[in-house]
């Protein structure tokens, strides 16, 4: 049976606490019980593709994505060009304040 454990950050120590207090609790059989089933569903699913339905059942229409080799690449694509026009827009709309800016400075 796959192991697992809490690694918790610095910054996030309300949590890692909250983790703690639950461990050494009664709760404790019943958490390791669960991050273990999590730890070996998740040992399980390394390199074997999933559906979406998995992770939540009203995805359960996008199953079909998963045995489509060539559509990833092309979601990915959409999202970096996403990404491009979201940083085109933001640089043009800082752009034109900055002129804005300088045309009412001026004017004064």
């Amino acid at each position: 049976m796959d192991r697992c454990a809490v690694v918790t950050r610095l910054d996030s120590v309300a949590q890692g606490f909250v983790a703690s207090q639950l461990f050494m609790t009664s709760y404790r059989d019943e958490l390791r019980q669960r991050m273990d089933k999590q730890a070996h569903e998740r040992r399980i699913k390394n390199g074997v593709p999933t559906t979406p339905s998995k992770a939540h059942p009203k995805l359960d229409k996008l199953d079909w994505t998963v045995d489509q080799p060539l559509l990833q690449p092309l979601v990915f694509g959409f999202l970096v060009l996403s990404w491009i026009f979201k940083k085109a827009y933001s640089l043009a709309e800082q752009l034109a304040w900055a002129v804005i800016h300088m045309c009412v400075a001026h004017c004064e």
